[in-house]
């Protein structure tokens, strides 16, 4: 999008995630002017500086903006909404990346009716991301647009007209890349400790992780027929499917989506 009308972005919260996503926003619009905002300035002056944004040391400096993306934590929000709140006026767009934080409870704290949830991943840096994103009813069509167009350039976009399904796919998307950052530890230490080098093991792991997830996503077969091609009865890779089995991976895995997704909902509030 190339308008000649600036759109006012203010940035509330410049940790990794968000720094990334307005980076790209950046690259990619020419008509937004964005404002910065963390507690001790240190992020805001980095990120507007990266992007040619303005870096605000306190709420009051910001102006009226179009769009306010709100990245700080779940934990600050409070604090936050207390210094917000003052400066808004009922058109502002308020679009969420806290986890968990609800629109009822945003709207409520921040007096303002049109929020937008978004749950991006941390691939979204390389613009292979998935965007989890629900609004309001109050948000019109020409916002959702716009807002739709800039997470775009971020990745794959998700949208749910049902609120409560962020949080429960949040740990499967949101906190998804965790799992496969953990798996890809575990298989280079282990080269490593069996006389791999390190730059070895890394290069051959993460490469090993890359050609999977694309043939994953190229292929029409599905996981479970993509496992057993790989998988000979008697062979090396169902002795090793065996023991996870054994290990109830599984069930692992369903422990820790669930207790995820009920760290989503505790966060609501």
């Amino acid at each position: 999008m190339k308008e000649e009308k600036k759109i006012k972005l203010a940035v509330l919260g410049c940790g990794n995630m968000a720094a990334a996503l307005v980076t790209r926003f950046c690259n990619e619009f020419e008509n937004l002017d964005v404002f910065t905002f963390t507690p001790t300035n240190k992020r805001a002056v980095e990120l507007a500086e990266r992007v040619g944004g303005q870096a605000c040391k306190t709420i009051v400096e910001i102006p009226e903006c179009q769009f306010y993306l709100v990245g700080c934590k779940p934990q600050q929000f409070d604090e936050l909404a207390e210094m917000l709140r003052p400066h808004l006026n009922g058109s502002a767009v308020i679009v969420s990346m806290m986890a968990g934080k609800s629109t009822e409870v945003i709207s409520k704290k921040l007096e303002s009716p049109k929020i937008i949830r978004v749950m991006p991943n941390t691939p979204s840096q390389i613009g292979k991301g998935v965007q989890l994103l629900y609004f309001s009813k109050s948000v019109d069509a020409n916002e959702q647009n716009f807002v739709e167009e800039l997470f775009s350039s971020s990745g794959e976009l998700f949208i749910f007209q049902n609120e409560d399904q962020i949080d429960l796919v949040t740990p499967h998307c949101g906190s998804g890349p965790a799992f496969i950052f953990e798996l890809a530890r575990i298989l280079i230490a282990d080269l490593e400790e069996k006389g791999i080098s390190r730059i070895g093991a890394e290069k051959m792991i993460k490469y090993m992780l890359y050609g999977a997830s694309s043939l994953l996503l190229n292929s029409t077969d599905s996981p479970t027929e993509l496992r057993n091609m790989v998988t000979s009865k008697g062979g090396v890779t169902a002795e090793a499917l065996g023991e996870l089995e054994r290990g109830n991976l599984e069930e692992v895995f369903k422990t820790a989506i669930k207790k995820a997704h009920k760290r989503a909902k505790d966060l609501s509030y």
